[in-house]
């Protein structure tokens, strides 16, 4: 078998991306993905952290909801940012259910833990959304506007609003974003 510069390193880079594949794509254009999405159980403060999905579920066992971690490293000064929650382009989404709640947490989850605590770190409410499959939130009251931070890292929380609601989407596809 003959090995040439350019067979190796198509070799190397294929196996590579393999071992390592990418769940979640940080930053397109002027919008942040989230870096981390967490399932925060509810009953038992479980949190399982850096999952492909996002998932807020109330009513009829176990309740979750979604933790993100966003980098703002790179944000240009002065912006604004604008939470946007849109799961259109995934196929395999699910949304039983119409409104969130998004919080800020005091801190980014730190890791899977199964139990308390360190809790969910639920902190500052800053609005609720309508949300369907067809296309972006509508803001209820809040408006999940705030100025930018230029660096750090940060953490938030999507809670489901009612009784019984069941939102589950791949973060590859959709989900909570930021603009700026």
């Amino acid at each position: 078998m003959k090995f040439t510069l350019s067979s190796v390193l198509t070799a190397l880079l294929s196996a590579s991306a393999l071992a390592a594949p990418t769940t979640h794509v940080p930053r397109t254009g002027s919008q942040l993905a989230p870096t981390v999405v967490s399932h925060y159980n509810t009953w038992t403060g479980a949190i399982d952290y850096d999952k492909p999905t996002g998932l807020v579920k109330k009513g009829g066992g176990p309740e979750y909801t979604s933790l993100f971690t966003f980098n703002f490293d790179g944000v240009p000064d002065g912006r604004t940012c604008n939470f946007v929650f849109d799961v259109s382009g995934d196929q395999s989404a699910t949304v039983d259910g119409s409104q969130m709640t998004l919080f800020t947490s005091r801190n980014p989850a730190p890791g899977p833990t199964s139990g308390w605590p360190p809790g969910n770190q639920r902190y500052v409410e800053m609005g609720r959304m309508g949300v369907s499959k067809t296309g972006e939130n509508s803001w209820i009251y809040g408006s999940g506007s705030f100025p930018c931070p230029t660096s750090g890292q940060y953490g938030y929380e999507l809670v489901g609003a009612g009784d019984r609601l069941n939102i589950a989407w791949t973060d590859a596809n959709g989900g909570l974003r930021i603009r700026y």
